[in-house]
Order: C-alpha cells, then sequence, then structure tokens
C-alpha cells in the first residue's frame, strides 16, 4: 500500500537535498571564478609595483628583504617573488618556491603546476631585460572558497533536516481529518447508515467523499 505521509516527505526530503546540492556545486564554482578575478587584479598591480621599484632602485631589489626576521602572515607561504636575468639566472626569489622559473617568459598572467603544485603568476620584463614573476598559490585561494562554500553549506545542513521534522508536523496536521474519517468509517458496522460527521467536513478535498 502507498502511504501519502510516506511520500510527501520522501518527495519533500529528495526536492531540498537534490536543491541544495544544486545550489552548493553552483555557489562554488561561481565562488571560486570570482576569487580568481578578485585575486588576479591586485597579483598584476603587485608585480607591476614591483617592477617599478625594481626600475626605480638602479634595477636593484635586496634579497633581505624577502628574508626578514619579522613575524608574518600564515598565507605568505603561499606568495612567492622570482627575478631572473636575461640569460636565465636565478637573481632573486622568496623562501617559498623552489628554484625554477614559476612560469615561461612570457609577460602577462597565466597559471602554472610546480612540484604539484598551483600557481598563479604575473610576469613582467624589465628595461634591462630581466624578468620579474610574482605568484601566488592556488590553496591560498581554494582554502578561502572552501571557507567561503562551507559558511554557505553549513545553514542548509543544518535547516534540512529541522525542515524536514517541521514538515513532517504539518503534514501530519494536515492529514489529520483524513485519520479522522478513517477512524469513523472503520467503527461502523454494515447496519449503520447515519451520516458522517467528523472533521472532514471543513476540508475541501474530503468534504464531497464524507457527503457521499
Amino acid at each position: 500500500m502507498i502511504s501519502i505521509r510516506r511520500f510527501l516527505l520522501v518527495a519533500i526530503a529528495v526536492v531540498m537535498a537534490g536543491t541544495s546540492v544544486v545550489v552548493s556545486v553552483a555557489t562554488y564554482s561561481e565562488a571560486y571564478h570570482e576569487v580568481d578575478e578578485l585575486f588576479d587584479g591586485p597579483l598584476a598591480q603587485q608585480g607591476r609595483i614591483l617592477a617599478l621599484l625594481a626600475e626605480s632602485s638602479a634595477g636593484q631589489l635586496d634579497p633581505a628583504i624577502l628574508h626578514s626576521s619579522s613575524p608574518g602572515h600564515y598565507y605568505e607561504r603561499y606568495v612567492a617573488i622570482q627575478r631572473w636575468s636575461a640569460d636565465g639566472s636565478l637573481l632573486l626569489a622568496s623562501a617559498s618556491v623552489p628554484e625554477v622559473p614559476l612560469a615561461g617568459f612570457i609577460a602577462g598572467l597565466s597559471r602554472t603546476q610546480i612540484a604539484g603544485e598551483d600557481w598563479h603568476v604575473f610576469t613582467q620584463r624589465l628595461s634591462n631585460g630581466d624578468w620579474l614573476m610574482v605568484a601566488e598559490g592556488a590553496r591560498a585561494r581554494e582554502e578561502l572558497v572552501h571557507g567561503a562554500a562551507l559558511a554557505v553549506v553549513t545553514p542548509f545542513a543544518v535547516a534540512v533536516p529541522l525542515a524536514l521534522i517541521l514538515m513532517a508536523l504539518v503534514i501530519g496536521r494536515g492529514l489529520r481529518p483524513l485519520s479522522a474519517l478513517q477512524r469513523a468509517v472503520r467503527a461502523r458496522d454494515s447496519s449503520n447508515l447515519q451520516p458522517l460527521v467528523t472533521s472532514a467536513s471543513n476540508v475541501t478535498e474530503l468534504a464531497p467523499l464524507e457527503r457521499a
């Protein structure tokens, strides 16, 4: 036998869970795209500022700046700087990257993978032929997107079970007149032809059945 109550609860649960999954996946995908757009701009700007600094300091940057003893930041390990000479020699590099080019020697934004790690890189050529590369690890962006996605998904994870409990109560309340009509019919014998009078008489869908 088919239970209307069970059918409604299962159908609502499937719809809510499916909707939550679709919304979560769409939110994660869109958030990742927006984070890429948001971070690529400052990355390029940082590269241009460093290039300007290098140009204004007789083409030199002090490597000691990249190895300061001052307290750093957790995400600092995901930021890297390299400077390569025109003949391919590494002149300057932060401690967070291996001594290989972060990207090809082509000006502009790019994405590359080194030792299993993805990097977003902005490359710019200096007037003396050197190449300056400023990079940001993709993992930093992934952690940010994961945190944002978790903030979105967590309310869904809490709301769906709560909504199902409330729906079960609402459905139970809505089907109460039907249960009352069922009990009234079951309590009768074949000789009782008196009209039925139950709470179903106030329900649009059940009143015709009760009258019949």
